[in-house]
């Protein structure tokens, strides 16, 4: 059994389109998935909010959104990594 690669794009009505036309939110290879890097700035914002907290909750709605998109959710999740810029906190 060969696996193919699929690529997943989630409704750009729910999470900003990807710079690139070619390039996907997620690429399913089999029965894994693996989602691209996802920045915490609201979708009818062009400026990211100031609130740290804010930005990781809209990270983790845009993750969740590009799951449900695959068909997947947040409980099939194996492995994560998070990239903080800086951590200074304005609260």
């Amino acid at each position: 059994m060969a696996w193919q690669k699929e690529v997943v794009r989630a409704p750009s009505d729910v999470v900003r389109p990807t710079r690139v036309e070619s390039s996907a939110h997620a690429i399913r290879f089999g029965p894994l998935l693996f989602v691209t890097g996802q920045s915490g700035r609201r979708l009818e914002d062009p400026e990211y909010s100031a609130d740290p907290v804010e930005q990781a909750r809209q990270c983790l709605e845009n993750i969740g959104a590009i799951l449900r998109a695959a068909g997947s959710s947040y409980q099939h999740v194996l492995k994560r990594t998070i990239v903080v810029r800086d951590r200074t906190s304005t609260a």
